[in-house]
């Protein structure tokens, strides 16, 4: 249910023209879940994230994967053009320095907004 929400919502965002899908995500506390909402919505400039030292970066394909704490990210400021979250900040044992971490490598919030 969450992932068909997660569609839906990439999917309007893309519509209204606030995304686009050679834009570049970083997906934090992501899986293989996020991965197949990804593929399925035609983005291709996907970095999935996360502390889940079983998984296999070769799991995630066509997209990287690489081990990064969503309330530390080993990022400069803006890297990305936009940071993405659909389940995992409950995991966090601070949800909301994870989400300044999310805002701090975003440069989308600056560049872009929905109508």
């Amino acid at each position: 249910m969450r992932m068909e929400f997660t569609d839906t919502v990439l999917r309007q965002l893309v519509r209204e023209g606030a995304l686009k899908p050679s834009d570049s995500v970083v997906a934090v506390c992501a899986g293989v879940r996020d991965r197949d909402v990804f593929v399925r919505c035609g983005f291709d400039n996907v970095l999935i994230t996360n502390i889940n030292q079983d998984d296999r970066s070769d799991n995630f394909a066509p997209f990287e994967w690489r081990y990064e704490d969503a309330q530390q990210l080993g990022f400069a400021d803006e890297t990305f053009d936009f940071a993405f979250v659909a389940d995992g900040l409950h995991h966090c044992s601070s949800p909301h320095r994870a989400l300044l971490e999310m805002y701090r490598v975003a440069q989308g919030h600056h560049r872009r907004r929905v109508a």
